[in-house]
């Protein structure tokens, strides 16, 4: 992968960087090629088409153009315009006036794109994607090779300290450092004392309670009866020795005759009409049970029983259909952000760094170039994009609206002026979510906000730790910041103006 710095120095002539194309051209801002040339170096147009356009104008236009391809630097230039291409063995070679010819690609280390007229101030200005007034583009290229790192060797980096610091414990009230010792455990005695006495279980059974009054009785002579008086007290009952009174008088037992079988004799019942009745055909002695009245006996009753009452069969109903899951194709993103039309932005008030970047006119230094911003009058512009994503799958998206970015954003088939970019990202584990993030713009503010994404969204703002964001929390980004879904995707924005 091949990555570059770019830089110009200010000038009368209107330059363009955006998504790996730069052109100087002798055109003034206002004038409606310049919205053209705009438009396709956003949409990612080649360099042949953007030729074509400058020499389809109705007056000769002077330009110089480059764009980085995979087999190096390919470049054009058209009347005093020039392009130089220095490769990484250190020759120049000067492209001029092609007079309709092709750019080949070259392999290159760094380029340089120069109008006819000097430059209006000192220095050189960085530049990422944009606009400006140039007398004159570089931009030198380096490849992964080049941008790793040297191994180091002695002693080791010092780690970076974090901030914040963190808080200090607080101490607890009543500890003592450090802990005091234990006492120390008492000193075994030899011989061991004697057991104590050793308890039984269960208990043994307590004893016999004596019964009050203790008295035995006489014995009782066979054949006797009512037994002979106590000798003691003198009275057969005891009751006069016991409970100080007499025995109360019993009454005698009356002698019953002997039992006789007495007849019974039952009248005959009326016979009911569809009834049995079984009984003897005379009377005669016997118990009272001794016939079965059959009209208590529902089982043996002649009548017709009820007609059965067959509840009437209910069908079930229908089963509702099954709905089937709709393909993950109907909500994937039809239209990609980086590569719809660019759009013009609202009327905003702006002021002017002295590079020509727009800005807020509330700031006091360029959020482009860092420059410091004079005092002056705004002025009533369309706003212009505000930069550019670059995302880790090599796709850019311009900062004219609003970014949706996820594993499957859902956008519409078609976006119009109001929509915002709808970007589909790879997640073949499913660990971005359907809507992550997304970008929107706030005035002259570029902002981050997490769409209450699963693994969350981290924020690396330039020269600062990556910050996760609150879930549904958002963060004002800087020029340079980088966002984080995954450790294979991420998002880095750069501004422009």
């Amino acid at each position: 992968m091949t990555t570059y710095d770019a830089a110009y120095a200010p000038g009368d002539w209107l330059a363009i960087a955006e998504s790996g194309l730069w052109l100087i051209a002798d055109l003034d801002p206002n004038d409606p090629l310049a919205a053209e040339c705009w438009a396709l170096a956003v949409g990612g147009a080649p360099l042949e088409r953007l030729a074509a356009l400058l020499r389809s104008a109705e007056r000769p236009v002077s330009f110089a153009a480059a764009c980085l391809e995979s087999a190096g630097v390919g470049a054009i230039a058209r009347g005093g315009a020039v392009a130089e291409i220095v490769g990484a063995d250190g020759r120049t070679e000067t492209v001029r006036d092609d007079a309709g010819g092709s750019p080949a690609a070259r392999p290159a280390a760094r380029f340089r794109l120069a109008g006819t007229r000097p430059a209006t101030g000192d220095g050189r200005l960085p530049i990422v994607a944009g606009m400006v007034l140039a007398a004159e583009l570089t931009a030198v290229l380096r490849t992964d090779a080049e941008m790793m790192p040297a191994p180091q060797t002695g002693t080791d980096p010092t780690p970076l300290a974090a901030w914040p610091p963190p808080a200090a414990p607080e101490p607890s009230p009543g500890i003592t450092w450090p802990p005091p010792a234990p006492e120390p455990a008492p000193a075994a005695t030899w011989p061991p004392p004697a057991p104590g006495p050793v308890t039984m279980w269960p208990p043994p059974d307590p004893a016999p309670v004596a019964t009050w009054p203790q008295h035995e009785p006489a014995p009782v002579e066979a054949g006797t009866w009512p037994p002979a008086a106590d000798a003691e007290d003198g009275d057969p009952t005891r009751y006069d020795a016991m409970f100080g009174f007499a025995a109360p008088a019993v009454a005698p037992v009356e002698e019953f005759p002997e039992t006789v079988a007495v007849p019974v004799v039952r009248p005959e019942p009326e016979p009911a009409v569809g009834h049995t009745t079984m009984r003897p055909a005379t009377p005669h002695e016997a118990p009272a049970d001794d016939f079965i009245d059959v009209d208590s006996l529902g089982w043996l009753s002649t009548a017709a029983p009820p007609p059965m009452v067959v509840p009437p069969t209910v069908a079930p109903p229908p089963a509702p259909p099954a709905l089937e899951p709709a393909p993950d194709e109907l909500i994937l993103t039809t239209v990609r952000g980086g590569r719809a039309a660019p759009v013009p932005g609202p009327l905003v008030d702006a002021v002017s760094c002295p590079a020509g970047h727009l800005d807020d006119p509330g700031a006091r230094e360029c959020r482009v170039c860092r420059a410091q911003i004079q005092p002056q009058s705004p002025t009533r512009v369309n706003r212009p994009p505000l930069g550019v994503l670059r995302l880790s799958t090599g796709d850019s998206i311009a900062l004219d609206r609003n970014v949706v970015l996820g594993r499957a954003p859902g956008g519409p088939s078609g976006s119009g002026a109001g929509e915002p970019h709808y970007v589909k990202l790879p997640s073949p584990y499913h660990d971005i979510s359907r809507r992550h993030v997304e970008i929107r713009l706030d005035g002259w503010s570029v902002v981050a906000v997490d769409l209450d994404s699963r693994n969350g969204t981290f924020v690396e703002q330039p020269g600062e730790r990556a910050v996760e964001l609150p879930r549904g929390g958002a963060c004002r980004l800087r020029n340079g910041a980088v966002i984080g879904l995954t450790e294979d995707v991420s998002i880095r924005f750069e501004a422009a103006g």
